[in-house]
């Protein structure tokens, strides 16, 4: 153990040549009125009525779209809840051969009696629009904390050139440097939310996050011209995963929508979507000859795909619970994956990645709580998890055999980078603390 950084009361913003206090943003008071009516939608509805392809040609993903209606007419009657077509899909009423036909359909969870109440009560009243909804918001007294609460570390990147570690926490991109236990950091504004994700291509920076609920975003720096290349948004949802091709020509998204983007790097230009998860996508990473990507989701499902066509090759059903991280070894030939389950798997991939070519090679029980994180130190001798129930191991690649133990962690190890012999562990308590890695 080398040294600890804790990123919490203070970080200075060295390179504006000033000092700022940098606190998460205080809770948002209760969303009412339609505020309330669009998160119960954006969470049950928007998947399949969203502005992409909806169903019945009915987008719900704003007031102006809701009122418009779709194929089956007006889905809303102002002051009638019970005649609404929208009212009628959500409590099951909309069948048209006295079948009930609920919305959403399928095995996806239903809407609650709270929630059900909550938009027809909104109708019922007239169906106000978000301006006149916004003037109903609560005002709570500001009631500051006696401590400055930490700030959680999401995500971790590390820059081997400047030997400084990206830090990616609520709203912000943090640096430090990798040597030092100074919280001394320049601090970039990042997309709002928890920065879930952070990724380096030499001077380039990636950071996605948002506002679960509402949308995710990436936003894309140059880190020399300390300028903004892109803010991508495509997400409906927070983004939790990235990945980022060998020849940096494409970025792979995916987030608690179910949904992965592919981007060209060079101008921000959305490429393809690849659908096929039943479940958030957690989990994102490229195979070494940029061919094929891997990813995990709450599906309980590890997929492989074909970069080039959007194809699914393959998909591994061996896990029994949330997949929260996959990972590619360096040379391509195997591919790792962990989750709720506690276990880590490894699969052989074959060149072509195809169905009934790939096996799973070791099943190792790693932790006694859900796998957070894993991460292939560069050459690809060793494995690094982090797990629910604040442990840190350290791996042999080939056979998942332990090879180190960092004992148990102040709180969740939330984020992990290999830097040359070292292995940096971020935490949920805001907290950053350096390892060896070779026995």
């Amino acid at each position: 153990m080398r040294h600890l950084v804790v990123i919490c009361p203070t970080l200075m913003m060295a390179a504006a040549g000033f000092t700022s206090c940098v606190t998460a943003p205080p809770d948002e008071p209760p969303k009412r009125g339609f505020a309330a009516v669009q998160a119960v939608l954006d969470a049950h509805c928007t998947v399949c009525h969203g502005a992409d392809d909806p169903e019945g040609k009915l987008v719900l993903e704003s007031f102006d779209t809701l009122m418009r209606g779709g194929q089956g007419g007006a889905a809303i009657v102002p002051g009638n809840a019970q005649a609404s077509l929208l009212v009628k899909a959500i409590e099951g009423r909309s069948g048209k051969t006295g079948k009930n036909q609920f919305m959403p359909p399928g095995i996806r969870e239903h809407l609650t009696v709270p929630e059900i109440a909550l938009v027809r009560n909104w109708i019922d009243s007239g169906a106000s629009p978000p301006s006149a909804a916004a003037a109903e918001g609560l005002r709570i007294p500001d009631i500051k904390p006696k401590v400055t609460p930490p700030r959680a570390i999401h995500a971790l990147a590390y820059h081997p050139r400047r030997n400084q570690l990206a830090l990616g926490l609520n709203g912000a991109v943090a640096w430090v440097n990798a040597n030092s236990t100074s919280t001394h950091a320049a601090v970039s504004e990042g997309p709002r939310g928890n920065i879930n994700a952070l990724l380096l291509q030499g001077d380039v920076l990636y950071a996605g996050g948002g506002e679960p609920g509402i949308a995710g975003e990436i936003r894309v720096w140059d880190l020399k011209a300390g300028t903004v290349l892109h803010r991508l948004r495509g997400h409906r949802d927070a983004i939790h995963a990235m990945a980022l091709a060998p020849d940096g020509t494409l970025l792979a998204t995916g987030g608690y929508d179910q949904r992965i983007i592919l981007w060209r790097t060079q101008d921000g230009e959305k490429v393809r979507e690849l659908s096929g998860h039943s479940g958030a996508v957690f989990g994102l990473a490229f195979r070494a000859d940029g061919k094929v990507l891997a990813s995990a989701s709450a599906d309980t499902t590890v997929k492989l795909w074909s970069v080039d066509s959007g194809e699914r090759l393959d998909t591994f059903s061996q896990p029994t619970k949330a997949q929260h991280v996959v990972a590619f070894s360096p040379d391509g030939t195997r591919l790792v994956a962990g989750g709720a389950d506690h276990r880590i798997r490894m699969w052989s991939v074959s060149t072509t990645a195809r169905e009934g070519s790939n096996a799973l090679r070791l099943s190792q029980y790693g932790h006694e709580g859900a796998i957070l994180q894993l991460a292939f130190s560069h050459d690809g001798s060793r494995l690094a998890s982090g797990a629910e129930d604040r442990t840190v191991k350290v791996w042999s690649a080939s056979d998942l055999q332990p090879a180190l133990s960092h004992g148990r962690q102040p709180d969740w190890p939330t984020a992990l980078a290999f830097a040359g012999e070292r292995l940096f562990v971020a935490r949920q308590d805001g907290t950053l603390q350096e390892y060896p890695w070779k026995p």
